[in-house]
């Protein structure tokens, strides 16, 4: 009878077993992930200025007949002696609200506009 009892202690212990197993293996495997993440990716604030607006019509770049089109900002942002130019597909407000000349901040989130404030 002992050995019965012994035998159900361990059947009951085997999935509490299994379950830390597939959690260790999945930390395991979400450690491996961020390990190879691109350095470069991740969230970053840029200081800009608008040079420029562009505008793709209904059915353009692959983009519905129907639909309304696609606004686009293009940014100029300077770090030191470095100069970079961005293009980001922006929202119909965020067209109008920012003109040429305008000094923004750009959020970026794994090289992708996430918010566009005035800089005061």
């Amino acid at each position: 009878m002992m050995a019965f009892r012994g035998e159900r202690s361990v059947l009951r212990s085997a999935p509490v077993f299994l379950l830390v197993l597939f959690f260790a293996a999945l930390g395991e495997g979400c450690a491996s992930q961020t390990a190879s993440k691109d350095p470069s990716k991740g969230f970053q604030t840029v200081d800009a200025t608008v040079i420029g607006k562009d505008f793709e019509g209904p059915g353009a770049g692959g983009t519905s007949p129907s639909g309304e089109g696609t606004y686009y900002l293009v940014f100029e942002a300077t770090e030191g002696e470095a100069h970079a130019t961005y293009r980001f597909p922006v929202t119909r407000t965020q067209y109008q609200r920012y003109g040429e000349g305008s000094h923004v901040q750009l959020f970026l989130a794994n090289h992708q506009l996430r918010d566009i404030r005035p800089v005061r």
